[in-house]
């Protein structure tokens, strides 16, 4: 009886020994394989690309990649051009306090439900038939919509137009909402 326990506990700890050889020579073919790549790093991924790029396949997936990197790009571009017209409720009551015109975006039926007190309501589409009744160029206007994305083209427009004084609520009147700020049913 006490042989066999002590052979059980040999033969564990001969598995455990065993099982710390095959790992520890494992990882010095490995250790010694990347010291081989190291050694020949630049041909090896030169020929990697190169190899990748002749299947269409990954062409095709290298080409989609460019192209999501390249409007991730435009998009950033986007935000960063429109960057010093954005504004926070905050900032929007302030500025419509001092005497900015306040702009909705919206569709008539939302501006009825319910929008910022003061404000006027333009469709993103008739901008331009109104921009005679903005007033001066340099008179401050700030515009809004659902989100922030209408209202900051229409910034840019304004600005092409040559409005000097425009900004937007930076994340719409989603972002006046959230911030539990009230609203005025026409």
């Amino acid at each position: 009886m006490g042989k066999t326990r002590s052979r059980d506990k040999n033969n564990y700890f001969f598995r455990l020994h065993l099982c710390f050889i095959q790992h520890f020579l494992y990882f010095k073919r490995y250790f010694s394989y990347n010291a081989y790549l190291s050694t020949t790093r630049n041909y090896h991924y030169t020929m990697s690309f190169q190899a990748f790029l002749q299947d269409n396949n990954n062409m095709i997936l290298f080409v989609a990649a460019l192209a999501l990197l390249g409007f991730l790009l435009y998009t950033e571009f986007q935000v960063f051009r429109s960057r010093g017209s954005t504004l926070t409720p905050v900032l929007l009551t302030q500025s419509v306090n001092a005497g900015a015109k306040l702009i909705d975006l919206r569709r008539p039926d939302d501006f009825r439900d319910g929008h910022i007190a003061g404000a006027r309501n333009i469709q993103p589409n008739d901008l331009k038939n109104h921009i005679a009744g903005l007033g001066e160029k340099d008179d401050p206007i700030v515009l809004y919509c659902y989100r922030g994305s209408f209202s900051a083209k229409a910034v840019r427009q304004l600005k092409k137009a040559g409005f000097t004084n425009v900004a937007h609520l930076s994340g719409g009147i989603n972002v006046w909402l959230q911030e539990n700020l009230p609203l005025n049913k026409a």
